[in-house]
């Protein structure tokens, strides 16, 4: 009697305990991430059967090669030989120039060509000056022509007239011997014109950070430049040619920093090229692709949308 209840029971209730029974099932594939390898291995074959994207004679990808890296030394290069590059570029009919290297901090200034040629010649000049000096004030001393007291006001007149100026000389064309190289980029950048820069669109500075700079704090003239650089960039840039009134683009990169961080934090930082940089450019591409659970590159962010809390 007990188990024909019991059957009777699961024969009534069969649709119930199938339903709870695929759930429990699927559940358990969610958590295994069954379900999201499925859908990882349907996209690549897909993908697969996907028509070749046709080459384009007018596109030259300019590489970084190892013959590059032979000829020209070690990355990364001084930006002034990316600037040569611009202009050789512009010079052979270039038309657009689209990077894919982050220009994010500032650069040390470097030293123009033959710098080493012209010191030299400075300092040789300014010795041969010095010397004649010294000679003609040893040649009036050996004379005895002059009282101790006239030898040293005439010391003084030497050094103040003739030394100092002579290492002065040293100094200020010393100085003109480095330039900077993030002025003559930006120059050429606007020379070139037509010019698409890069973005990451994470957080990489530890003072990304707003409140940081409104609470008053001294902040430097690199972390100043960071926040123009950035506000340039969301005003010219990242959504102002695109209507989006239902917010599918600011969805979609929540969802994706989600994806990338496997936490609940939806803050997506930012980081432009810099400012000196970004003011002559048409346009700013990203540099950030999406790395799937799989360790897998598939997608790219095309749009961003700047945090509304930044």
């Amino acid at each position: 009697m007990e188990k024909q209840e019991k059957k009777s029971f699961f024969r009534k209730n069969s649709d119930v305990i199938i339903l709870l029974l695929a759930a429990a099932l699927c559940s358990l594939f969610a958590f295994l991430n069954v379900f999201l390898k499925i859908d990882y291995r349907i996209y690549d074959m897909l993908l697969g059967h996907t028509r070749n994207v046709r080459e384009d004679s007018r596109i030259l990808i300019v590489d970084i090669n190892d013959a590059s890296i032979d000829d020209i030394g070690v990355w990364p290069w001084n930006r002034d030989i990316v600037a040569d590059m611009l202009i050789r570029m512009k010079e052979f009919g270039a038309y657009n120039v689209v990077f894919d290297i982050e220009y994010l901090q500032k650069s040390a200034k470097a030293l123009v060509p033959n710098a080493w040629q012209e010191t030299q010649e400075v300092i040789e000049r300014s010795k041969q000056d010095i010397a004649g000096v010294i000679g003609q004030f040893a040649g009036a001393a050996a004379g005895g022509g002059f009282s101790g007291d006239e030898l040293m006001e005439l010391s003084s007149q030497i050094v103040e007239g003739y030394v100092n100026p002579a290492l002065d000389n040293i100094r200020i064309s010393t100085d003109k011997l480095s330039r900077d190289n993030d002025e003559y980029f930006a120059r050429t950048l606007q020379y070139m014109g037509n010019t698409w820069m890069t973005m990451n669109m994470r957080m990489v500075n530890e003072l990304d950070d707003e409140e940081h700079f409104d609470s008053g704090d001294d902040v430097s003239d690199e972390q100043r430049t960071f926040m123009q650089s950035r506000r340039y960039a969301a005003e010219r840039f990242l959504l102002a040619n695109v209507d989006d009134p239902a917010g599918l683009v600011e969805q979609g990169n929540r969802l994706v920093v989600q994806e990338q961080t496997r936490e609940q934090s939806s803050y997506r930082g930012f980081y432009p090229a810099r400012y000196d940089f970004i003011h002559f450019a048409d346009g700013l591409g990203v540099t950030n692709v999406v790395v799937d659970r799989d360790g897998t590159r598939r997608r790219i962010e095309l749009l961003h949308h700047p945090d509304p809390e930044r």
